[in-house]
């Protein structure tokens, strides 16, 4: 009789543990696919200010942005894409939605232009 107890018991507790451990574990996912997304995001835009700097056309570096993000993240969508030229910098823009309520923007930027003439 005391065997059926145990099992009993056993299955409460691991159900108990289960209840607390599944959404730690989902939240820890999340948070690890955010900080992998905002990555390649950062490294995607570089790349486009890069070839934007190359004198490739704006559109054609916005696509490949696009193209890549949508290759290497199976979630969230790029929501704003925008690269900027000032007189010493180029910047890039960009908001990542992963859902209706979590979303990121930052900005990238390198010296404009890339060599100087000195």
């Amino acid at each position: 009789m005391g065997r059926s107890n145990d099992r009993g018991t056993v299955l409460i507790e691991s159900a108990l543990v289960s209840v607390v451990l599944f959404p730690i574990l989902i939240g820890a996912s999340a948070l690890f696919y955010g900080l992998i997304a905002k990555s390649l995001c950062d490294r995607n835009a570089y790349e486009a200010l890069i070839c934007s700097e190359t004198k490739q056309s704006p559109s054609s570096c916005e696509s490949h942005f696009l193209n890549q993000l949508d290759t290497l993240l199976p979630f969230g969508k790029v929501e704003r894409f925008k690269v900027q030229t000032y007189s010493q910098t180029a910047t890039a823009h960009y908001s990542f939605r992963f859902s209706e309520s979590l979303e990121f923007s930052n900005s990238v930027s390198i010296p404009h232009p890339l060599t100087s003439n000195d």
